[in-house]
C-alpha cells in the first residue's frame, strides 16, 4: 500500500538482499564506480564499525525502526538503489562472504568477522523490509532529517544526560544513579524551578548529584534514606523537596561542579551553604518509610517491608530484545471492565512471538484499538470512527488534562502520524493486516510494545 510523502509516494516492500546495490553517490565516499569499490571504500572508511554493526544484526536482527531507504535502479530491472543503509548493507554483504573485505580489514579484524559469518551462515538473512522511494528527489527530505542534525527540531533531537541517563536506568543497566534521576523528576514535577533553570534540567550531571545522595551525611539532612539505590524518606514530599530542590537546581544552573563535592569534606562544605529553608524542618511529622518520586510501571511492586511481611527482591531486567513475548511476563496490566481486551493483554504475553509474530501483529494493533476506544468511551466520552482520530483525541486528552506529558506522549503520537514508518504507526499496523507481502518479525512487535508500553501503563492503571 503506498503512501504520500508530500507529492511523492513511497511504500514498503520486503526486498531481497541480492536485489540491493551500493549508492555510488554516497555522501560518505567519494563518487564510486563499481559496487566492489564502494564496498571497499565504505569498509575503509568504517572499518572495525562494520564488523560491529554486523554483529549486532547478527544478534538482533536490523534496525526495524529505522528502515533503509532505497529507490529503483533505472538501468536494472527488480534491483535498488541504497540511498540510506549502506552501512547495513555493507556489514550484511561481508557477514555473507567476509572474503569480500579481505583486502581492507587487518588480519584479527577479519578472523572475527569470519567467525560471525559461519553464525549468519546457519540463519542468513535474505531480505530486508526497505521503503521504497520512486526516485532520489522524493526520498532527499528524510535523509536529510537523519543526518543533519535537530535543525530546530524538524530532525532528530538527541537525548541529553538526563534522558540517557532515565533510559539506561530503566533497562536496568544503570541503578547507581536511579536516586539522582528520581531527584530530577521530583523536582522536575514539582514546580518549584523557574522556566530557565527548567530548560536547563538536561543538563543537571547526573553522577555528581549521585555522588552527593550517597553521603550518608547528606542524606541525613536532607531526610531521606537509599533502599537498593533508591530515594526513601519518612518526611512529607514537600520538606524532602526543599533540599533536593536546593541541588538540582545549582547542578542545573552549573554551580555544582564534581570538583565542588569530590571528596567529603567539599560534600560537607557544600551543605553548610544551605539555610533553614533549603532543609527539612525539624518539627516536620514524620510517618511510615515510602519510596518517593516512583515511575509508574513500578507502582505494581512491592516495597520492601510492606504489609506481606516480607522484603521484596531485586530483580534484573531482561534485555527487550531476548524476550519472547510481545508484551514482557514482568509487565502488570489491571485490565478492567474489558473482557477481551484483557483476553488479547493476556495472550500477548503467553504467545512466543518468534514463533507466531502475524498473530501478535494483528492481536497488537486490535489491543491498542481496543483500549482506544474504552478510554474514549469511559473517560474522554466521545465516539470517533477513524483510527488515526481515536489515537490524537485520546493523546490530546491525556496531555490538556495533564495525565501525561507530551514527552511521554511521543510514541502514541508518532503512531498516528502517516510520514512516520516506525515499528508501530498505523501504516505498519494496516500492512501487518492487510498486506500480501509484509509480515511483523518478533523485533517489530517487541519494539512497538515498547514504544507504547507507557501509555498503556496509564490507561490500564
Amino acid at each position: 500500500m503506498a503512501k504520500k510523502s508530500g507529492s511523492k509516494a513511497w511504500s514498503l516492500q520486503e526486498v531481497p538482499l541480492a536485489s540491493l546495490r551500493f549508492d555510488l553517490q554516497n555522501p560518505r565516499l567519494e563518487k564510486q564506480t563499481t559496487q566492489r569499490d564502494a564496498l571497499e571504500a565504505l569498509i575503509r572508511e568504517q572499518g572495525e564499525k562494520v564488523v560491529n554493526l554486523a554483529e549486532d544484526i547478527l544478534g538482533k536482527g536490523t534496525d526495524p525502526s529505522s528502515l533503509p531507504i532505497v529507490t529503483p535502479e533505472p538501468d536494472e530491472p527488480d534491483t535498488y538503489v541504497v540511498l540510506e543503509g549502506n552501512r547495513r548493507l555493507s556489514a550484511l554483504r561481508v557477514l555473507d562472504n567476509p572474503d569480500r573485505a579481505s583486502n581492507v580489514l587487518p588480519a584479527p579484524t577479519l578472523k572475527r568477522l569470519r567467525e560471525l559469518a559461519k553464525d549468519f551462515a546457519e540463519a542468513p538473512i535474505a531480505a530486508v523490509t526497505c521503503v521504497v522511494f520512486e526516485d532520489r528527489e522524493a526520498a532527499d527530505h528524510w535523509i536529510l532529517l537523519k543526518h543533519r542534525g535537530e535543525q530546530k527540531g524538524r530532525g532528530v533531537v538527541p537525548w541529553d544526560t538526563v534522558e540517557a541517563a532515565r533510559f539506561e536506568e530503566r533497562r536496568g543497566q544503570a541503578s547507581r544513579n536511579a536516586a539522582a534521576i528520581a531527584a530530577v523528576d521530583l523536582v522536575r514535577k514539582s514546580g518549584k524551578l523557574d522556566a530557565e533553570t527548567l530548560a536547563r534540567l538536561g543538563k543537571v550531571p547526573i553522577t555528581t548529584v549521585q555522588r552527593l545522595l550517597q553521603d550518608p551525611d547528606v542524606r541525613e539532612l536532607l531526610g531521606i534514606e537509599l533502599r537498593d539505590g533508591r530515594l526513601w524518606s519518612t518526611l512529607p514530599e514537600s520538606e524532602v523537596l526543599k533540599g533536593l530542590t536546593r541541588i538540582i537546581a545549582d547542578a542545573a544552573r552549573g554551580k555544582l561542579p564534581v570538583s565542588r563535592v569530590d571528596k567529603k569534606e567539599d560534600r560537607r562544605k557544600y551543605m553548610e551553604e544551605f539555610s533553614a529553608r533549603d532543609l527539612p524542618s525539624p518539627k516536620a511529622a514524620r510517618g511510615e518509610a515510602r519510596e518517593i518520586a516512583r515511575e509508574p510501571s513500578e507502582a505494581t511492586a512491592q516495597a520492601p517491608g510492606d504489609a506481606s511481611g516480607k522484603t521484596a527482591k531485586s530483580r534484573s531486567v531482561p534485555s527487550t530484545q531476548s524476550r519472547p513475548t510481545t508484551i514482557p511476563r514482568s509487565t502488570v496490566l489491571a485490565v478492567k471492565g474489558h473482557r477481551k481486551a484483557n483476553d488479547i493483554y493476556r495472550e500477548l504475553k503467553q504467545l512466543d512471538v518468534r514463533k507466531t509474530p502475524i498473530a501478535a501483529g494483528v492481536l497488537l494493533r486490535v489491543f491498542l484499538e481496543l483500549t482506544l476506544d474504552h478510554y474514549l468511551e469511559t473517560v474522554v466520552g466521545k465516539k470517533v470512527k477513524e483510527f488515526r482520530e481515536k489515537i490524537t483525541t485520546v493523546a490530546d486528552y491525556l496531555e490538556e488534562q495533564k495525565i501525561m506529558g507530551k514527552k511521554a506522549l511521543t510514541g502514541l503520537r508518532l503512531a498516528a502520524d502517516e510520514e512516520r514508518v516506525l515499528a508501530v504507526s498505523l501504516t505498519t499496523l494496516h500492512q501487518y493486516v492487510h498486506s500480501k507481502e509484509l509480515a511483523p518479525s518478533a523485533d517489530n512487535l517487541r519494539s512497538a510494545w515498547n514504544q507504547l508500553e507507557s501509555f498503556f501503563m496509564v490507561i490500564w492503571k
